[in-house]
């Protein structure tokens, strides 16, 4: 290969890496904004803090500095809580972030849980029943009374041009929202911070643990021998998704909207998984191609994809799997194996029936 050659695939390589860059950025600047609005699709599960927490206080310990000390207080029997964990765990990032920017000179995170009953006073915007707070408080410069109101805005932030983008606390109270809670927070100058989060306790078992997929489910580990069918109105994208299924080991086929892949699966039953797009041109939507392929083709694995609707939220509400767009190959083939997984779960489950 020439020089000039060289040069200028070097150069490409170099764009591509920075428009993956900025896709990411983007990825994660829409997803903040979701949050806020709380449109963002959340993947709950029932969560034990006494076990979850403490796992996190690594994850912390790296986004702080060394001259700032975590301490955890957690009660004996906290009420367990239905959370999507990985934006519970962006919250308590954001909100250690912000932690350390107010603590210069050092000080304490002190991070601590406790049962809380609500009974509907404004403070709690009117909230009412069980529900388990979490207090993050740190010892840092506090905040002007001016400043509170308006802590949880969206691009609000008190750092200095290019020290934030104003959406970490903004990511925090949408979470805690949606998540049927709210956030707080209390401010002193000198005196530090507290956001307290309260979200609603239930006595729901935890989440079972992941197990292996079952015999008939393995193709979807690497064999090759399943099939997908990818359902998507845009070409290039789904020319994309096709190309990550392959390159998992599958083999994908492609239908540009509902009707069509109904179509598909009467005369083809072979497919091992439908993956779909929400959002679609006709008659036949990815959520209604969702419902019929569950009542019609109950052995069939679907899983839903979507940038933003709030059909997705009605999609989780109805029990389906999504993945959020943009996603990357590593993303769609964990959401393939967690939905693999949650099937396994829920067979194993099923009661048995036997005779007498």
């Amino acid at each position: 290969m020439k020089s000039s050659d060289s040069s200028i695939t070097a150069r490409l390589a170099d764009t591509i890496d920075t428009i993956a860059t900025a896709v990411k950025r983007g990825q994660h600047l829409t997803n903040q904004l979701l949050s806020f609005a709380r449109r963002q699709t959340l993947d709950a599960t029932v969560v034990d803090l006494t076990e979850h927490l403490p796992n996190m206080n690594e994850m912390l310990r790296r986004s702080l500095r060394g001259d700032i000390e975590i301490k955890t207080s957690l009660p004996v029997r906290p009420r367990r809580i239905r959370i999507d964990p990985a934006e519970f765990e962006l919250a308590l990032l954001n909100l250690g972030v912000n932690a350390r920017d107010a603590m210069p000179d050092g000080g304490t995170l002190a991070i601590s849980v406790g049962n809380v009953a609500l009974s509907g006073e404004i403070e709690t915007d009117g909230l009412h029943g069980d529900f388990v707070s979490i207090d993050v408080s740190d010892t840092g410069l506090g905040m002007a009374p001016e400043i509170l109101p308006r802590v949880f805005e969206p691009f609000f932030t008190t750092k200095d041009a290019g020290k934030g983008t104003g959406l970490g606390l903004s990511q925090v109270y949408g979470f805690a929202k949606q998540s049927g809670g709210t956030a707080l927070v209390r401010s002193e100058p000198g005196q530090g911070t507290t956001v307290t989060l309260y979200l609603p306790a239930t006595d729901e078992p935890v989440g079972s643990e992941r197990g292996e997929p079952r015999a008939q489910d393995r193709e979807f580990s690497g064999s090759g021998s399943g099939t997908v069918l990818v359902v998507e109105d845009n070409e290039e994208v789904a020319a994309i998704s096709s190309g990550y299924f392959e390159q998992m080991g599958y083999q994908a086929d492609h239908a540009s909207n509902g009707a069509q892949a109904l179509d598909k699966l009467q005369t083809n039953g072979s497919y091992n998984l439908i993956f779909s797009d929400i959002l679609m041109p006709g008659s036949v939507g990815g959520l209604e191609l969702a419902r019929i392929i569950r009542e019609h083709h109950p052995n069939v694995l679907v899983l839903l994809t979507t940038g933003y609707s709030k059909s997705a939220q009605q999609a989780v509400r109805e029990g389906f799997s999504i993945v959020q767009k943009p996603y990357d190959l590593r993303e769609l083939s964990t959401a393939v194996r967690e939905l693999q997984v949650r099937l396994e779960s829920t067979r194993s489950r099923a009661p048995c029936n036997s005779s007498s």
